[in-house]
């Protein structure tokens, strides 16, 4: 009897640390996915350079946690995106910046689906 008790227990501990950090997961990503998205490019190529650099070190310091449940290569997809973006800004690329900001805003969403409890994340 106590094994199914402690069975159950754990059971119900597992399912609290799953729930809990989806949400926390699904907050950080739609957090910087906003970040992206609310982020225009304007004329004054070193203004959107270090903002776009302040973005960048904003993903890093969340992708420690967020790399210990998600797949590697969604991270590194998304790590080399923010990276062009920072090169492509930094040298007045205004045009490809917009393209690899859009390309990025679709990975971060792929990301958030893929760390949410749903069947995209099972599978």
């Amino acid at each position: 009897m106590k094994s199914k008790i402690a069975a159950v227990i754990i059971l119900i501990g597992l399912l609290v640390g799953v729930i809990a950090n989806a949400l926390y997961l699904d907050k950080t990503i739609s957090k910087i996915t906003s970040d992206v998205e609310s982020f225009v490019i304007g004329e004054d190529d070193a203004d959107n350079a270090a903002r776009a650099r302040e973005m960048f070190d904003n993903f890093k310091e969340k992708e420690t946690y967020i790399s210990t449940t998600v797949n590697h290569n969604d991270l590194t997809e998304i790590e080399s995106l923010m990276s062009e973006l920072v090169a492509c800004l930094s040298v007045g690329m205004r045009d490809d910046g917009k393209a690899i900001k859009s390309r990025l805003i679709d990975a971060l969403g792929h990301l958030r689906r893929l760390s949410g409890v749903n069947i995209d994340s099972i599978i």
